[in-house]
């Protein structure tokens, strides 16, 4: 499996980069839930998958949306990481905006 210039190499780098940008959001919001109401789903009929779609899920889509928003906001400005691992074929949307930027010299 080739890792360096094409487009699996620069997911799998800016993975690694960017992982703990959601996984920090997701873990302060998933420890404030109160672990009594999985219990309580769960003693009340409800298996473990349902209780956490009903009850779990719902109550941390706070951290998914600024875990999301905070990787698109960092995954937006990536520059160096796909143009060293990528190279031409791994090229992402903040190389083009740069292409652009330079060629068209066209800024206001």
């Amino acid at each position: 499996l080739a890792m360096i210039y094409n487009m699996t190499g620069t997911v799998v780098a800016m993975t690694h980069v960017l992982l703990p940008f959601m996984v920090l959001p997701l873990y302060s919001v998933m420890r404030t839930i109160p672990p009594q109401q999985m219990r309580a789903a769960e003693s009340l009929g409800a298996g473990f998958p349902l209780a956490f779609l009903r009850v779990y899920w719902p109550q941390s889509l706070a951290g998914v949306g600024a875990g999301s928003l905070l990787v698109f906001i960092l995954a937006i400005g990536y520059y160096i990481t796909p143009a060293l691992v990528g190279g031409q074929s791994g090229q992402l949307i903040s190389n083009f905006i740069a292409y652009h930027m330079q060629t068209s010299l066209n800024w206001g």
